[in-house]
């Protein structure tokens, strides 16, 4: 008996890429605030300031993490280079931003090329989630007030490594069978047959299709792939002359096959791996039904 041996490999982030002082705790101001720069950061003398608070819960009533935040006034920035970034890896930055009560502003958080954009909220800092997939070169973090006075804290870098999708796996399907009327007509159409596939959008893949010479005989072998996390899924559709579906039966490997019923076709399964039916009414002649497959399913 052959097993098949489904492996599901999960991305998990890495621990956070260090950003040095991102909650701006290694220097804090004597009082509630300074002009200083923060330990780890560039911050050019551009533009209205830049320094360091300790705000009082009047100040800013959530979001803070610590007890100092960064402050900068409109045109000022602090930056921090956190090294290269590393080959088929995913970047996620994430930062508290805001405005102390009495005070509005607009800002921009950028590295790698990625940035977003907004207006603070008065009065408490809310998270800011920007995401950089695959990004190259230095993650220099900037943060930057564009309008106003804007207050940052928490900021994180994580990295996530990106699964590379496996070989192609297969097994190879061959089925062979004779489709033909009871009444002794011949049959016009084909056997099409497809694979469920749930990574790239939950559809029906053609594997192939295949044609009953003028006896009826069909057969063929197939491959079906084995990397996805579900068990693979078969299925066998006799198709018209017109490439209409008159019926259909899906088989999931390994495991046992499944029936259903629906607008007059009847397809039936007999369990187990190695054989199936498809059963249809043939319209011009209801007591004739299609016989397919007396050894069709067998995996090698």
């Amino acid at each position: 008996m052959k097993r098949l041996l489904i492996v599901l490999f999960l991305a998990s982030p890495l621990a956070a890429q260090t950003v040095t002082n991102g909650s701006f705790e290694a220097n804090p101001p004597a009082g509630n605030w300074n002009t200083a720069t923060p330990t780890g950061w560039t911050c050019p003398n551009v533009g209205g300031g830049h320094g360091m608070q300790n705000p009082t819960p009047a100040q800013l009533a959530s979001g803070v993490d610590g007890n100092t935040v960064l402050w900068l006034n409109e045109g000022s920035n602090c930056s921090q280079d956190v090294g290269p970034a590393a080959a088929q890896t995913n970047y996620s930055l994430a930062v508290n931003v805001g405005s102390q009560t009495g005070f509005s502003g607009a800002y921009t958080i950028s590295y790698a090329g990625c940035s977003t954009s907004g207006t603070t909220q008065q009065g408490s800092l809310t998270p800011v989630t920007l995401p950089c997939p695959t990004p190259s070169g230095e993650l220099v973090v900037t943060v930057t007030s564009t309008s106003g006075q804007v207050i940052f804290d928490k900021v994180v870098l994580t990295a996530t490594p990106v699964v590379p999708i496996p070989p192609q796996q297969s097994i190879n399907f061959t089925f062979a069978g004779v489709l033909q009327w009871s009444d002794g007509t011949p049959i016009a159409g084909s056997v099409l047959v497809e694979e469920w596939n749930i990574v790239n959008g939950s559809v029906w893949n053609t594997l192939g299709t295949m044609t009953p010479d003028s006896a009826g005989n069909v057969g063929g072998t197939t491959a079906f792939s084995t990397n996805f996390a579900d068990m693979p899924t078969i299925r066998f559709s006799l198709m018209d002359a017109s490439g209409n579906s008159l019926g259909s039966i899906a088989q999931t490997v390994p495991g046992a096959m499944f029936g259903s019923q629906s607008g007059g076709v009847i397809t039936q399964a007999i369990h187990g791996i190695s054989g199936f039916k498809i059963v249809v009414t043939k319209g011009s002649c209801p007591q004739c039904t299609l016989a397919a497959g007396s050894s069709m399913g067998a995996i090698n």
